[in-house]
């Protein structure tokens, strides 16, 4: 049942070596793309920190009315 060339070669069952090399291919592919999330995510992120930077009061503003008003929209 286990087929042995040599000691660095060892075939399980037919068809072994083509499913770990398509299981690494896939796995690189997997890896890559989330590198090249990540990355993308980083650049996003340091993006979002220069606009914050150059214009801080455009980052926090709030549509709420301080007036008395919205306070008491519920009632007890």
């Amino acid at each position: 049942m286990f087929a042995v060339s040599d000691s660095s070669d060892i075939c399980l069952f037919p068809g072994y070596k083509e499913m770990m090399h398509s299981l690494k291919s896939i796995m690189m592919v997997v890896v890559e793309s989330m590198i090249n999330k990540s990355e993308e995510d980083e650049t996003r992120s340091q993006d979002q920190q220069r606009k914050l930077q150059e214009n801080p009061s455009s980052c926090c503003t709030d549509n709420c009315s301080d007036s008395d008003s919205s306070f008491n929209q519920f009632e007890v």
